[in-house]
């Protein structure tokens, strides 16, 4: 049965980390550079190509500071290989 009642949804969101350097007082997150909350490598690799498939285009890349993450890189990489655009971010609470 075909489902007409919902868009494909153009954009994904994935919060990477819940570590950063900053700790502003506007933030919701609460972030510190203690938080050990980084979304593990494997689950980011295996749920993007889930995002792609349910017909996103876009991917969103949240956190604290995704930057904290030393393998930023190779998750980049990762996203562009499965085709979605980056929608840029401000890190570090600057908007």
């Amino acid at each position: 049965m075909k489902n007409n009642h919902f868009p494909k949804p153009d954009a994904g969101i994935i919060e990477l980390t819940t570590r950063c350097n900053l700790g502003c007082m506007h933030c919701h997150s609460k972030s510190t550079l203690e938080s050990d909350a980084d979304m593990p490598f494997m689950a980011i690799k295996k749920i993007l190509p889930e995002i792609k498939k349910i017909g996103a285009t876009r991917i969103a890349v949240l956190g604290g500071e995704v930057l904290l993450r030393k393998d930023i890189a190779e998750i980049i990489i990762m996203i562009k290989k499965q085709g979605l655009k980056w929608i840029p971010w401000l890190p570090m609470g600057y908007y």
